[in-house]
Parts: structure tokens; C-alpha cells; sequence
């Protein structure tokens, strides 16, 4: 990842939950990061894990790729553990 330009990314968004009115204390949490790739950082933006997280299931269905190279729902589901992230997200 190092070699891609990776980013830390927060799963919820730190503009997102500070619009929500959520202090830095509570968005800065080692659960709420996830290293990723920084052309996928910058498309998430201050999305809402719902909306990014939706569109990444529809790639899935579609095969049409908006976030990086997941194509599958078992690839998805995959990374969403190997993150530790529920698959209720």
C-alpha cells in the first residue's frame, strides 16, 4: 500500500462527523481508520459510510468500478474483515 500512495482514511468521515457535531476526540479513533489508496480517499471524501459504502456494493453488482479494483462481494466482504469492519456497515 505504501508503494500506492496509501492514505488513512476514516471509515466515517472526519468532515462528515464534524458536520454531525462529533469532536475531535471522537472521530480521531484508531477504530475509525483504515489505510487505503489515495485516489479512493479523495473520491470518498466526506461521503457517508451509507452512501460510499452503497456504491461500492452496487460496483460489485455492475462490475462498473468506482472505488478501486473490488469487484465481488466476496472480494468486499473479505476486505470488510480482514479490516475488521462489520459487514452491517
Amino acid at each position: 500500500m505504501i508503494e500506492h500512495r496509501g492514505d488513512i482514511h476514516h471509515i466515517f468521515p472526519r468532515q462528515y462527523l464534524k458536520e454531525h457535531g462529533f469532536s475531535q476526540s471522537q472521530y480521531n479513533q484508531v477504530a475509525n481508520y483504515v489505510y487505503v489508496q489515495q485516489e479512493i480517499n479523495i473520491k470518498v471524501g466526506k461521503r457517508s459510510p451509507a452512501d460510499y459504502i452503497g456504491q461500492i456494493r452496487e460496483q460489485c453488482q455492475s462490475g462498473k468500478l468506482a472505488f478501486g479494483g473490488i469487484d465481488t462481494l466476496t472480494d468486499f466482504e473479505a476486505n470488510l474483515e480482514a479490516n475488521c469492519i462489520p459487514g452491517t456497515i
